[in-house]
C-alpha cells in the first residue's frame, strides 16, 4: 500500500507570509554579500588560477563532482528519486522543480541584462569592476553574472529543506560545495555565486511565500478528498491466525 498523500500544510513549518519575508530578507543579504565580494573577486580568481583547488587533494574531487547537485540533469534525477522513494510527496514535485530548475532559468535570463567576463576570459590583473562591460551579452564568456548553477543548487536546497526539514543543513552544505565548483571551474567569481543565491531566494519568496503562484501550487498539492475508502491490505500482508488441531475424541 502507498502512504497517504501529504498536505503542504503538514510540511510547512512557517506560514507563507513568514516564508516570503524570510526569503526576501535572505535575497537582500545575498545582494549585499555580492557587492561586498567584489573586493575579493580578483584575489580568489588568482588563487584558483594558480591551482588553489588542486592543492586540496581529495576535497578537489568532491568539489568537481558536486556539479551534479547544480546541473539540470542531476536535479532532474533527484526529482525522479523523490518521486520513486516518497510517494506521499509526489504532489510537491512541481513546486520543488519550480524552486530549483525555475531559479536556474531566472538566473540565466538575468545574465542577458548584464555583460560580465567570466574568470577564464577576464584580465585578472585588472579590477573587478573592469570585468563589467555593458548589457545584453551574446557570448557565453560574457555571461558571468549571476551564476545559474548556484541559483539552481540553492533553489534545490530550499525545496528539499521545505520537504525534509531535518536534512536542511546537509542540503545547504551541498549547495555551498556546488557553488565552490563554479569558482574551481573558473566560470564565475565569488560575487556571481552570491548573486545566484539571491536569485534563488527571490524565486523561493514567490513559490513558497504568499503569492498567487503559491496558492495555486498549494491547491494542486492538496490530497484528493473523494470519500474513497483506503485500499485493503494485500493478502500476503494479512496475519493469519494460527490453526490449532482439534482434540481427538475418545474411542
Amino acid at each position: 500500500m502507498l502512504p497517504p498523500p501529504v498536505s503542504p500544510a503538514a510540511i510547512a513549518v512557517l506560514a507563507p507570509d513568514a516564508l516570503r519575508r524570510r526569503y526576501a530578507l535572505a535575497a537582500a543579504l545575498f545582494v549585499l554579500a555580492a557587492a561586498a565580494a567584489l573586493a575579493i573577486d580578483m584575489p580568489v580568481a588568482h588563487w584558483v588560477d594558480e591551482g588553489g583547488f588542486r592543492r586540496l587533494h581529495e576535497l578537489d574531487s568532491l568539489v568537481v563532482w558536486s556539479e551534479f547537485y547544480a546541473h539540470g540533469v542531476g536535479v532532474s534525477l533527484i526529482l525522479i528519486l523523490v518521486y520513486s522513494l516518497d510517494p506521499a510527496r509526489r504532489r510537491c514535485l512541481l513546486r520543488l522543480g519550480a524552486l530549483s530548475l525555475g531559479a536556474g532559468l531566472v538566473a540565466n535570463l538575468a545574465k542577458l541584462g548584464v555583460a560580465r567576463s567570466r574568470p577564464y576570459a577576464a584580465d585578472l590583473s585588472d579590477s573587478a569592476l573592469a570585468t563589467f562591460h555593458g548589457t545584453f551579452p551574446t557570448a557565453s564568456a560574457s555571461q558571468s553574472l549571476p551564476s545559474g548553477h548556484t541559483a539552481t543548487a540553492v533553489g534545490l536546497a530550499i525545496g528539499l529543506s521545505w520537504l525534509y526539514p531535518r536534512g536542511r543543513w546537509l542540503f545547504f552544505a551541498f549547495a555551498a560545495v556546488a557553488a565552490s565548483q563554479r569558482l574551481a571551474n573558473r566560470d564565475h567569481f565569488v560575487s556571481d555565486t552570491f548573486a545566484g543565491a539571491a536569485v534563488a531566494c527571490l524565486v523561493a519568496a514567490v513559490v513558497l511565500g504568499s503569492s498567487p503562484l503559491q496558492r495555486r501550487l498549494a491547491k494542486l498539492e492538496e490530497p484528493e478528498s473523494n470519500g474513497r475508502q483506503p485500499d485493503p491490505p494485500a493478502t500476503d500482508d494479512l496475519i493469519r491466525p494460527r490453526e490449532t488441531a482439534s482434540p481427538r475424541t475418545a474411542a
